[in-house]
């Protein structure tokens, strides 16, 4: 191969990585928080993780999910979209699991 055609092929490769990022970064700005909540438990179950749900306690603002797993110590996950923020009411709860030595996490993507 000559110059010029090394050249040309680094600059399409190049070009192809900028697209696919920008491809990346557009479904995680567009994705619903469910779809990426999804995907989460989808990553967490395959590498063992079970991986719980929570859709109603008697406390309001505690995080989406809750993973657990053998030799790991269980962990809260709240999940946002990109767009996503914290309600008062959520940083309070996290905080407070916190204090009571949960570990939590807060995702926008995966």
């Amino acid at each position: 191969m000559n110059k010029n055609t090394v050249n040309k092929s680094l600059q399409v490769r190049d070009q192809l990585f900028i697209r696919t990022n920008i491809v990346e970064k557009l479904i995680q700005i567009t994705m619903k928080e469910s779809d990426l909540q999804a995907k989460i438990i989808k990553h967490y179950e395959a590498k063992g993780y079970l991986v719980i749900k929570i859709i109603q306690t008697n406390k309001n603002g505690i995080p989406d999910l809750l993973l657990i797993k053998d030799g790991v110590h269980p962990f809260f996950i709240e999940v946002k979209t990109e767009k996503g923020v914290l309600s008062e009411l959520q940083k309070y709860r996290i905080n407070q699991l916190e204090k009571y030595g949960c570990k939590t996490e807060i995702l926008k993507s995966i």
